[in-house]
């Protein structure tokens, strides 16, 4: 059976055809589906359903989880991704080998924050970057799928977080390399999207203490971040400055975000 992988596209239709290239040469039989959140995709040599509006990354992902429900794994991966011939095989390999790993990524350099221990080839971490998973169909089925009030950063810590509560572990296989390119959105909206996203993760897993802490202390480090890379570079301090405004923008909208959650889920603003 082939291995399922889908590719969430938004406004990259290049990067996107040669995230599809890539995975064709992969080691292993792959059905590719490219999930389009937006733009023309052009003549692109693989199954490719449009979504009705941007559903961000974490709709897509769902969609993905929904398409083929009786297979027992699938990848989803970003549209920026470029990976090696043996980095889905490996993937799968890990999977069978560790039946209790409910999620794996591919070693794109990003990971998480913990590491718990290792086993040959695998490390199993709190969570690893959502650029490349693949998802066990029977965690998934406890868990249940992305988080779409998300939409897009922080869908991996999330759906980590949420596995390792159900019992499963989460690794990164150091034998699946990968490589991606970047955002195809702006560096303010994407900076402003993961301020707001970890404060509502705050929110979700931690106290009111911790929403307090990233909101002030995490985002005046981040702000003190760009200030000290605009002082090096003094042309840069204008671009250092935009992105610090978009980041206090994201911090507020996180907070008015997790306060509409508190009042859908009470009933009422107190």
């Amino acid at each position: 059976m082939a291995l399922s992988v889908y590719v969430v596209h938004y406004q990259a239709p290049g990067w996107c055809r040669e995230t599809v290239c890539s995975l064709e040469e992969s080691d292993c039989d792959v059905a590719i589906t490219v999930v389009n959140n937006g733009g023309d995709l052009g003549d692109i040599p693989v199954r490719a359903v449009d979504m009705p509006t941007n559903v961000g990354y974490t709709g897509a992902a769902n969609w993905a989880i929904a398409d083929r429900p009786d297979e027992p794994y699938l990848v989803v991966t970003s549209h920026d991704l470029s990976v090696e011939r043996e980095t889905l095989s490996a993937l799968l390999a890990a999977a069978e080998a560790h039946p209790d790993a409910g999620i794996l990524g591919a070693d794109v350099g990003w990971r998480g924050d913990v590491l718990f221990g290792t086993d040959p080839g695998v490390e199993w971490r709190d969570w690893t970057s959502g650029s490349c998973l693949l998802l066990r169909r029977s965690c998934l089925d406890e868990i249940g799928g992305y988080d779409e009030r998300l939409h897009s950063y922080g869908d991996d810590v999330d759906i980590a977080t949420r596995a390792l509560a159900a019992g499963w572990r989460v690794g990164r296989v150091l034998d699946a390399k990968a490589g991606h390119r970047g955002s195809s959105i702006g560096e303010g909206r994407r900076e402003r999207l993961i301020m707001a996203n970890r404060i509502l993760l705050a929110g979700k897993y931690g106290t009111v203490r911790t929403v307090v802490r990233t909101a002030t202390l995490g985002l005046l480090r981040q702000m003190g971040y760009q200030l000290k890379l605009g002082l090096r570079k003094p042309s840069s301090l204008g671009q250092r400055t935009w992105l610090m405004v978009n980041e206090a923008a994201g911090a507020v909208q996180g907070l008015a975000r997790l306060w509409r959650l508190h009042v859908d889920d009470s009933g009422t603003g107190t």
